[in-house]
């Protein structure tokens, strides 16, 4: 990505990257954020945003099935975008007392997306360090154990949802601002993380050099970013 684009504008440009089907029929859903494409260009053929509202309904779960709650028929777009949805929708939920099921409301978006069509987003990475700190320095114990994501629980998530072809990758330095994507493969993160850290050494001390070092060595650190960016294709 151009270091010189604006962050809004890089964090737009990772929902380029799968391949969608040519009319491209969009649709944001994003909980109490601001939407990356509203009033902002879409290559394809349009780009609808959605705002939900985060209130629970009648069964105490929030947004389980978005297909019956939105006014838009099955298979009526090409590309779905979580941006930090699922996050945002997993402390909305926790805030207000009731409970958000991802699996179903990942199934329920399933409906809104044409065969051959992409469910992608980003969302936090809970096995970072700087995660973990702030749910300790917030007292989050409290929270559905499924809020906390992970590169390994992300990807059961999106197969388990009826997704194929699930893509994850950390995002480098974090999901507000991308630079870089690492795919999250062992052998294919060892190598990206290799050439990041030579790239960072200068900015490291010899301590956090090594310690990095090591937990490139051994697989991990691709499990210690802050970020995931994810995709994957509803069968045809």
């Amino acid at each position: 990505m151009n270091n010189y684009e604006l962050p809004l504008s890089r964090a737009r440009a990772l929902y380029t990257i799968p391949t969608i089907p040519k009319r491209a029929r969009a649709l944001e859903l994003c909980g109490a954020r601001e939407p990356l494409f509203r009033n902002a260009d879409w290559r394809g053929e349009h780009c609808q945003v959605c705002v939900l509202d985060g209130k629970p309904g009648q069964s105490g779960e929030l947004h389980a099935d978005p297909a019956s709650a939105l006014p838009f028929a099955p298979g009526s777009f090409d590309l779905v975008i979580l941006h930090k949805t699922l996050d945002d929708l997993s402390f909305a939920a926790h805030r207000s007392g009731s409970s958000f099921n991802a699996l179903d409301f990942l199934v329920g978006v399933q409906k809104l997306v044409a065969p051959g069509g992409v469910v992608a987003g980003t969302l936090s990475n809970w096995s970072s360090p700087k995660r973990l700190a702030s749910a300790a320095r917030r007292n989050k114990t409290q929270l559905d154990a499924a809020s906390f994501f992970t590169l390994i629980s992300c990807r059961t998530l999106l197969e388990n949802s009826g997704l194929a072809d699930v893509r994850l990758f950390s995002v480098l330095p974090n999901w507000q601002s991308p630079l870089r994507l690492v795919e999250a493969e062992r052998c294919l993160a060892r190598i990206a993380f290799t050439h990041e850290l030579e790239r960072r050494r200068s900015e490291l001390s010899k301590l956090g050099f090594w310690a990095r070092k090591l937990a490139v060595s051994c697989g991990l650190y691709l499990h210690l970013e802050d970020s995931i960016f994810f995709w994957g294709y509803k069968p045809a």
